[in-house]
């Protein structure tokens, strides 16, 4: 038999708990991404207000799947590195030989990377900010969805209800950017025309942005502090993997390369050197992407190129405009969009507050994040 929370279309506030609550992070990242889905569904069913910060999440959350489960981009690592050796030509002599005795270096190196950690210490940050703000702020999404049920008229002693137990103060330890969006989403709502509409929107699912985006400034540091990756650490394990080989690797190297070290180190510093390049731009590149459906690629470094829709394009909402200007050089272009840093705030709160800007209209994002793994596998 069902209950009413079975049939309810977004997660309940108990239901977010016992997701945020799971300890296997690749398992809670899927029932994250798919509860942000419904509830970015179910507010713009009641709203009709086009993307919601959830809407946002739900793509973030999936992204960050990725770098979660590490073994991925172990798989994605040996396929890089196979590419890369090919390209700067490592003796197939020498490939041949390690093959011949047994050992596949290819695996014995993302072995490697995988002991020493750098893959895992970014998903397991990554993880961590992904369970931190769900368990906050889809929290309130669900609350809020639950205490208002008509949230194109909210009354004021229901938003009031809902404001009092959130903390007072700005980010990370006080909640007044959060209340300050549920009144703006209500203001949405209540809204006489498409550009009011929209213009409350985006300050609503910016307001959450920043606030997101103060809390998690500890795990995205983190995340981007693990890639790092010490070569003499490397080339010491790399040595311990490769010391059984070493006859056959003397024999082999010593004709292709008469250098004064040993062949098995040189060999090694070799790997170190190629390993932590192509480590570091796979992280990398995966962090600092965002894949949006059907299939398209945002590069976070780029400035984007997507024209705002004709509601936003020029933007007259005051307290928007104040909070646009704080992060946008130039308010009304999406020049300069593209991030150099991630682990800064204000570049990041530019990128994401022109994303927002840009996608606000595309209803491609409220596709279902199941379908659409399906058909990026195709």
């Amino acid at each position: 038999m069902n209950t009413p929370e079975d049939q309810s279309p977004f997660p309940s506030e108990s239901e977010v708990a016992r997701i945020a609550a799971l300890e296997d992070p690749a398992a809670r990242n899927r029932q994250i991404t798919e509860a942000y889905w419904k509830l970015s569904t179910e507010v713009e069913r009641r709203l009709e207000g086009r993307a919601n910060w959830c809407t946002f999440a739900t793509w973030a959350s999936q992204q960050a799947g990725v770098t979660i489960r590490h073994e991925d981009l172990s798989n994605a690592l040996r396929e890089r590195l196979h590419a890369s050796w090919k390209i700067r030509g490592v003796d197939a002599i020498l490939i041949g030989v390690l093959e011949e005795s047994g050992l596949d270096l290819l695996q014995a190196v993302v072995d490697a990377v995988s002991a020493l950690g750098p893959l895992r210490r970014s998903g397991d940050a990554v993880g961590r900010g992904n369970r931190k703000v769900f368990a906050e702020i889809g929290l309130q999404f669900s609350r809020w969805l639950a205490m208002c049920p008509d949230v194109r008229d909210p009354s004021d002693r229901e938003m009031a209800a809902f404001s009092e137990s959130l903390a007072s103060g700005p980010p990370p330890d006080g909640q007044d950017l959060l209340k300050q969006a549920f009144a703006n989403y209500r203001a949405a709502a209540r809204a006489a025309n498409e550009t009011d509409k929209a213009q409350f929107m985006l300050l609503a699912d910016l307001q959450i942005g920043c606030h997101e985006q103060t809390r998690l400034q500890p795990e995205i540091q983190a995340a981007l502090d693990g890639l790092l990756l010490e070569p003499g650490d490397l080339v010491d394990f790399l040595m311990s993997s490769l010391g059984p080989h070493q006859g056959r690797l003397a024999k082999a190297v010593n004709k292709v390369w008469p250098f004064e070290e040993s062949p098995l180190e040189r060999v090694a510093k070799m790997l170190a050197e190629d390993v932590r390049e192509v480590e570091r731009v796979l992280v990398t590149e995966n962090l600092m992407s965002l894949w949006l459906p059907p299939g398209e690629v945002v590069q976070l470094g780029r400035d984007l190129t997507r024209p705002f829709p004709e509601a936003l394009q020029n933007l007259t909402n005051p307290d928007l405009l104040a909070l646009v200007e704080k992060f946008c050089p130039a308010v009304n272009s999406e020049a300069g969009s593209g991030v150099r840093d991630w682990a800064d705030f204000n570049q990041r709160m530019r990128f994401i507050a022109e994303l927002f800007r840009a996608y606000w209209d595309d209803e491609r994002l409220f596709t279902s994040p199941s379908t659409a793994v399906v058909a990026s596998q195709t």
